[in-house]
């Protein structure tokens, strides 16, 4: 089985909505412009970090995409650093028979130092979300993968947050991450595994129902969880490829 920081953090905030997304394969119709809006830009920012002529045309696919790529580059025309792998993809055993997919930004060399660089698209400047996203599991799995593909280690990463303001704002962030946070990551991480194989093993992935309704709206599979018919499923949501990370390379 493969695993991911969406996969992990999916279960995490409930095992019912892991079962309908990587069991069932189910994903829901309804995309979220907030969240194409930044997938868009790292698309575009990737391409462009390769030399691609279509970074722009893909940047164009939303006129806020295309804002917040022409707002990066006239803010960074030139980078403090190198880049050695962008949109990189890998995998590492991490239990026997069973991986962690990792698909990290960039990796760069900053100051001398081997570390990933990472785009966040923020409405605001907000520092609770920031913290959430410097000191959150995600970065820390990329690059546990990353140094178990390349056998050197990864010292931290570059954050670079881009707001969505009137004027585009940016931050830029350089924080640095010891083996030992890595280590405490590895040990949560497969504790949640462990824990996603006896749900699989038993067939029973509870469902948490503080999760259904939060401050960010409804969730997207609880229609599904009150009504699992075939006219809910064929309405609302569609099958996933499960090669569709490897659509982009």
């Amino acid at each position: 089985m493969r695993f991911s920081n969406s996969s992990i953090s999916t279960f995490r905030t409930c095992p019912k909505k892991y079962y309908w997304v990587f069991v069932e394969s189910l994903l829901s119709k309804e995309v979220k412009e907030p969240l194409e809006i930044g997938h868009l830009v790292h698309r575009a920012l990737a391409h462009y970090r390769l030399n691609k002529p279509d970074a722009k045309e893909i940047a164009e696919q939303h006129p806020e995409a295309l804002r917040l790529y022409q707002a990066y580059l006239q803010a960074y025309p030139e980078e403090p650093f190198t880049s050695i792998a962008v949109e990189h993809l890998t995998e590492a055993e991490i239990l026997p028979n069973h991986l962690y997919l990792v698909k990290g930004d960039e990796l760069i060399r900053f100051r001398g130092l081997l570390m990933m660089h990472d785009y966040k698209t923020m409405a605001a400047d907000n520092n609770r979300w920031i913290t959430s996203h410097v000191n959150g599991p995600q970065v820390k799995g990329y690059i546990w993968g990353m140094q178990h593909s390349l056998k050197e280690r990864i010292h931290g990463c570059l954050w670079d947050f881009i707001f969505k303001t009137k004027v585009v704002a940016f931050r830029r962030i350089p924080q640095l991450y010891s083996p030992a946070q890595i280590e405490n990551w590895l040990v949560s991480t497969r504790d949640c595994i462990k824990e996603i194989l006896r749900c699989c093993d038993n067939n029973y992935f509870p469902q948490d129902l503080s999760e259904c309704y939060t401050f960010l709206g409804e969730c997207a599979y609880t229609p599904l969880c009150a009504s699992d018919t075939p006219e809910v499923r064929q309405s609302l949501y569609t099958v996933k490829d499960p090669y569709s990370y490897l659509q982009e390379f």
